[in-house]
């Protein structure tokens, strides 16, 4: 299984504090590494392809020491020029059979992976934390997916083996760079891909920072 995280941009009021993967969840691992962990733990020999750009030289020199032999690092030098989908298209390499898209900036629990159903392309739902964007369910299918309404939205993708190529068709198409990814979601729905709704035990981080330090909730 291929993990594609997208941790190029910086997160909002949080520049300051350097790349994304690096932001310490508590006293023993960072962002990246609590991910690592989790994707580690409940995958058989995973393939993470970590997209990178602000403050790319400590994120290369991140890598460098910690060597892992199922990470691949690329870097992204328009991080601040296009959008999420430009991002993804430097991957497009690693988008084959099924995968999923992550972010940077997202905390997952493990039981997100439990009794995974990998028949269907999947968003992830949790109510009981908000979301700019949110999606619309129609016969219990994803039907279109915005921003501010309900059924909020987690910042992770599944993408099934038969709906790989034209995403990767998509992700690739020039005029779609500035996309969102769930803008790319939304074509796939408009060409007939089901996608449905699925909602785990997931949550988004929460920074918030002292004056001598950040936590992690």
């Amino acid at each position: 299984m291929n993990f594609i995280i997208l941790a190029d941009k910086y997160i909002k009021g949080m520049k300051s504090k350097g790349g994304t993967g690096l932001v310490k969840v508590n006293s023993r691992f960072n962002l990246f590494e609590t991910q690592h962990k989790i994707i580690t733990k409940n995958f058989k020999n995973p393939k993470i392809i970590y997209v990178y750009g602000f403050d790319g030289k400590k994120i290369s020199h991140f890598f460098d020491q910690r060597k892992y032999s199922n990470v691949i690092p690329i870097y992204n030098e328009n991080y601040e020029k296009y959008n999420n989908t430009y991002s993804l298209s430097l991957a497009q390499k690693y988008i084959e059979k099924d995968f999923f898209i992550l972010f940077g900036y997202s905390i997952f629990k493990k039981q997100i992976f439990e009794n995974f159903n990998k028949s269907n392309s999947q968003i992830f739902l949790n109510n009981k934390t908000k979301n700019h964007i949110g999606c619309i369910v129609d016969n219990e299918n994803v039907n279109h997916i915005c921003f501010d309404i309900n059924n909020y939205i987690m910042d992770i993708y599944y993408i099934s083996k038969a709906d790989a190529p034209l995403m990767k068709e998509l992700c690739t198409t020039p005029r779609y760079k500035n996309y969102f990814i769930f803008e790319l979601l939304n074509k796939m729905v408009d060409m007939g891909v089901c996608i449905k709704p699925t909602t785990k035990n997931y949550k988004n981080i929460n920074i918030k920072i002292s004056k001598d330090k950040e936590t992690i909730k």
